[in-house]
């Protein structure tokens, strides 16, 4: 079984001067959720021994908590055997100071927590986690400061989805960040991605196949690419189709990218959008992906419209014609362009190394093994080089979960 560790901070309020400005995170904090009510999962008949399912108590603790207290799930190890979804929550918390493993082959998510605000998942003692080859998403308006490996996406939105802040995140062998897969009535906005360390995993994957609805006002910046083999890639052509006439993108910016794909026969920057609903305010800005294991990079871009690498420029209120175009990059990332067009080929030549960027100590150079366990590794200090802590580290003894 393919493993995961995803270990949570303290969600704390904070201003942010970002595309999302004003106070965010949890309205009431969760020491006070915690004074108000504890629900400790042992005293719903969880047990730490690698064996008994969680779930249930999970489930009965939730029940109780899941207005103004806090769910307790303290150290030690648990299985989890049964998919669960918390609902319908209000001003709660979740502390995870144990480790929940996958106990049994579950069709999709181990816990999904939906229709919930003021919500916090948090590790009290700075050694909770969640060690399978499942996903936790849809609970948060501010994830920040977590470490993921997987065989999978490492944060993604879904839809619908609106104002989420996602930064210092940390994917150590993943499939990375992304949005998607969107099908019909899709409706995202504001959405802001910033400080994303990628080892060999992907740094934005925007995936749908017509559908319908709209994804507008998303930012992706500051970000470290090591190894993904499609570190920026907009697919309107991926996977099977919805149905209807294609899902509109608009208003995307890509800003502060250094880095190296894994594969330099696949594409580096992919901006490829349905020429039904062409994307458009579409910005590239100092990105700059090389590869690891060649001399070039490929560039497509396909009925995309914007600045930056090789967008076409447009008005969005202008009748757009369809296009195609493949940018061949012969050398590494620099300030000053020599072109050259061959029917719909563009070839550019460049002759810095602006892509160069810092790696992380606990960089994993291997997938975990799939016939042993994983050990889980210590809590980082810090989850993108050079960013401190946005919640300082908890202790059992700060975190009032007991």
């Amino acid at each position: 079984m393919q493993s995961t560790f995803l270990t949570l901070l303290g969600l704390l309020p904070v201003l942010i001067n970002a595309q999302l400005s004003g106070s965010v995170g949890p309205l009431v904090d969760y020491t006070t959720k915690a004074q108000n009510k504890t629900c400790d999962v042992t005293n719903y008949g969880a047990v730490a021994d690698g064996e008994t399912d969680i779930a249930h108590a999970l489930l009965s603790a939730w029940a109780d908590c899941a207005t103004g207290g806090l769910v307790y799930i303290p150290p030690g190890e648990y299985s989890m055997k049964t998919a669960i979804a918390l609902k319908h929550g209000q001003s709660t918390a979740i502390q995870l100071d144990g480790i929940i493993t996958r106990g049994a082959d579950l069709a999709y998510q181990m816990i999904l927590v939906r229709d919930t605000s003021d919500f916090e998942f948090f590790s009290g003692n700075s050694k909770g986690a969640i060690q399978s080859n499942g996903e936790i998403y849809n609970i948060l308006i501010w994830v920040h400061d977590v470490e993921v490996t997987n065989g999978d996406e490492c944060v993604t939105i879904e839809s619908p989805a609106t104002n989420m802040l996602i930064e210092n995140i940390y994917c150590n062998l993943s499939g990375g960040t992304a949005i998607g897969s969107l099908g019909t009535m899709t409706n995202i906005s504001n959405i802001h991605y910033r400080n994303l360390y990628m080892n060999s995993a992907d740094a934005c994957y925007l995936k749908t196949n017509n559908g319908n609805g709209t994804v507008s006002n998303i930012i992706w910046e500051d970000l470290i690419v090591h190894g993904g083999p499609y570190p920026l890639t907009m697919n309107e052509a991926w996977g099977a189709d919805s149905g209807s006439t294609g899902v509109q993108l608009r208003n995307f910016t890509f800003k502060n990218w250094h880095g190296e794909n894994s594969a330099n026969s696949r594409l580096t920057i992919r901006l490829e959008c349905d020429s039904d609903v062409p994307c458009y305010d579409i910005t590239v800005d100092n990105v700059n992906l090389w590869t690891d294991d060649g001399d070039y990079v490929y560039w497509s871009c396909q009925n995309a419209y914007g600045s930056g690498a090789c967008l076409a420029e447009a008005d969005s209120n202008a009748a757009l014609a369809t296009y195609t175009t493949v940018v061949t990059v012969t050398a590494t990332p620099y300030v000053q362009i020599a072109c050259g067009f061959l029917g719909p080929r563009l070839t550019l030549t460049m002759n810095d190394r602006s892509h160069s960027a810092p790696t992380m100590a606990g960089d994993l150079t291997a997938a975990p093994p799939s016939d042993s366990p994983f050990t889980i590794p210590p809590m980082p200090t810090s989850f993108y080089p050079g960013a401190t802590l946005v919640s300082t580290l908890l202790s059992l003894s700060a975190a009032g979960g007991l």
